[in-house]
């Protein structure tokens, strides 16, 4: 069974998932190719680096897998700073860069270099900096 997760665009943290989404967000999905599967159980001040989002607009022309996770530049226990680049993906035409929103502390690898990921797939979990 699959779970639904609704990107923050324009929200407070762009990039990540939201535990619990505004009902106007809720089951709202964009284009084609996504990650469907499962996404951890995230605490309130948790959050999740996800896969880019290399599609335009519907999804068009975006093949089944994003890509292959190139490059883990993060491991558990590590501190990351706002903006860092977490992971670098190889995609058919180019490298993208998964990136974190907010300082904080990895808490959780979910992929492993080499491995195939879908456009939008939970990457990393990350526990945020106190305010």
């Amino acid at each position: 069974m699959s779970k639904q997760f609704v990107l923050a665009n324009g929200m407070p943290e762009r990039g990540t998932l939201l535990a619990s989404a505004p009902p106007q967000f809720q089951g709202q999905r964009r284009g084609m190719a996504r990650y469907e599967g499962d996404v951890p159980s995230l605490e309130e001040n948790e959050f999740v680096v996800l896969s880019p989002e290399v599609s335009g607009p519907g999804g068009m022309s975006v093949p089944a897998e994003l890509g292959e996770v190139a490059e883990l530049l993060f491991k558990e226990g590590d501190s990351v700073k706002e903006d860092a680049v977490i992971a670098v993906i190889e995609t058919c035409k180019a490298a993208v860069e998964a990136r974190t929103r907010a300082p904080g502390t990895v808490k959780e690898v979910l992929v492993e270099e080499g491995e195939e990921v879908w456009e939008l797939q939970p990457l990393i979990v990350v526990v945020k900096d106190p305010s």
